[in-house]
């Protein structure tokens, strides 16, 4: 048995970062060009993480994956926009925003440089 599964919901917080368990789950994936920032400044999420998914159909199924796993292992409410056919899918936990885009997308809407006067705290290369 996982580490994970062997967790109930409640002391998964306690044990787990939302964002690390999110960036992991990215990572898993090959999710691409991985940002987080940290907004304490914005009265928004503490984090906003920007992720590239490799295909429209890699963004919805990236978005999908994630929503399931903090669906059932940290049990909290996701509001899911954009997964079928989209180019970008936003992941709002409350906690913490992702935003998964196509690379095209993601230079179109230019998206990190909203929160380039926040801290950045983590760039991940893929």
């Amino acid at each position: 048995m996982s580490f994970i599964k062997r967790l109930n919901k409640k002391s998964f917080m306690n044990k787990i970062d939302l964002k690390d368990f999110i960036i992991s789950k990215l990572e898993e994936k090959k999710a691409e060009e991985i940002k987080v920032f940290q907004t304490k400044n914005l009265n928004i999420a503490p984090y906003i993480i920007v992720a590239n998914g490799r295909s429209m159909k890699n963004v919805s199924a990236l978005a999908d994956y994630i929503s399931n796993e903090i669906k059932n292992k940290v049990g909290i409410k996701i509001s899911l926009e954009g997964t079928r056919n989209s180019n970008w899918a936003v992941l709002d936990m409350q906690q913490a925003v992702l935003h998964i885009f196509h690379p095209e997308a993601r230079t179109y809407y230019d998206v990190d440089s909203l929160f380039e006067n926040q801290t950045s705290i983590a760039t991940l290369a893929s």
